[in-house]
């Protein structure tokens, strides 16, 4: 890959579909998110170090960690743009910034997004620099959002539920895929705080993996007003933290 000739900068317009989106007439935090792993995963294609070389190399793409903020969600039946880029990359992990812009050209979110590459066979992180010696093209590292911190455990629950993860949960990694976790994470309100709440800001991180067959746990705790914690667990092992936060409509 000659670093100075690739696309740093990748872009696409999307369609906001009503089949896609909620009650609120906008596009659900799940989608968004749905939406910024795609345009990462057709940006890396397009670079070359995507779905086939990882493949190749016995790899895949497996996000880590999520930030992302969020002034308003894209509306039904409007366009909204997604434009993103590699910031860093070190021997584990890789960042990658994503902007969205709405309509109007303004910009109403950011997401901060961090990679890592695991063994297919040995499930278990391989070193960036082996897969790309010549490393990734990074177009700049300005982010409008820092990666949240390893969120500590839950030890003071204000609600805790169970959910059974089944086969149509799981992605092509053969594990569950992100937005089965933020469907579980946005079910812990109703519709009626929906109305006249908005999710404002998100952030996950990922710690083990979750199956098909999964019995999980789902934990939660009210932190404040506006902020809940969230743990989904297998027996004792912590799989998956998020913070959610909120904003009056």
């Amino acid at each position: 890959m000659d670093l100075n000739k690739v696309n740093k900068l990748y872009s696409r317009q999307i369609f906001v579909k009503a089949s896609h989106c909620g009650p609120q007439q906008d596009l659900p935090l799940k989608s968004l998110v749905e939406e910024i792993i795609d345009i990462a995963t057709e940006h890396a294609n397009e670079l070359g170090i995507g779905y086939d070389y990882m493949i190749e190399h016995g790899a895949a793409w497996v996000l880590g960690r999520l930030s992302m903020r969020i002034n308003r969600f894209p509306a039904c039946n409007k366009t909204f743009t997604l434009r993103t880029w590699i910031v860093n990359c070190n021997p584990y992990t890789s960042e990658r910034a994503v902007s969205v812009i709405g309509e109007d050209g303004e910009e109403i979110g950011f997401a901060i997004t961090c990679w890592v590459a695991i063994d297919i066979n040995k499930r278990r992180a391989m070193r960036l620099d082996r897969l790309f010696p010549e490393g990734l093209p990074i177009h700049d590292n300005s982010i409008m959002i820092e990666l949240s911190e390893r969120m500590a455990k839950i030890t003071e629950p204000t609600e805790s539920r169970e959910h059974l993860f089944q086969y149509s949960d799981m992605d092509c990694n053969r594990h569950v895929t992100t937005t089965r976790y933020i469907e579980q994470i946005v079910n812990l309100h109703d519709l009626e705080f929906y109305d006249t709440h908005r999710v404002s800001r998100f952030d996950i991180s990922f710690h083990a993996e979750t199956h098909g067959g999964d019995l999980v746990k789902i934990v939660a705790q009210q932190m404040d007003d506006s902020t809940l914690r969230v743990d989904i667990c297998r027996d004792e092992t912590l799989c998956t933290a998020a913070k959610i936060q909120f904003s009056k409509r």
